[in-house]
């Protein structure tokens, strides 16, 4: 009995180790979304943080996923050089959350670093898989471009 409940528990561990390399395990997710909240929000965050547009676009709500990217400089316009984002704050219902993100930058015109805010309105379409969206608005990018 004892070399059946061995060979189990390594079935068991080998099983979880590939699933790990695979992708991510989630025990808190019992809807099984295709991500957080959490990971969206950071992943797209990054994405504009390192100046990936394009990418982060497929986050954005797509009624806006147009007008998005073309109120977005060109890369060698502007250079982000890190974010402080502030805690996420969850609606009761779980289906949206704001956060507030400060993006701090510099153009290849003027080394002064300026600081951008962004308002990332984050909701979930459980019509469209539960993908997060987020609905954004940023303030001080005219400013920091000049515009």
């Amino acid at each position: 009995m004892r070399r059946i409940r061995l060979a189990f528990a390594a079935a068991l561990l080998t099983a979880t180790m590939g699933a790990c390399a695979f992708g991510e395990i989630r025990l808190n997710d019992p809807l099984q979304r295709e991500i957080s909240l959490e990971d969206a929000q950071h992943r797209y965050t990054v994405l504009v943080r390192w100046s990936d547009f394009e990418k982060a676009s497929k986050f954005v709500d797509p009624e806006q996923r147009g007008a998005y990217l073309t109120n977005f400089p060109d890369f060698r316009e502007i250079r982000f050089t890190e974010y402080q984002s502030k805690p996420l704050t969850v609606e009761p219902d779980l289906a949206s959350a704001t956060v507030e993100v400060t993006y701090y930058a510099y153009t290849t015109v003027s080394p002064i670093e300026a600081a951008i805010t962004e308002t990332q309105q984050w909701y979930r379409d459980p019509g469209v898989g539960n993908h997060w969206f987020v609905r954004s608005t940023f303030s001080g990018l005219d400013a920091a471009l000049g515009r």
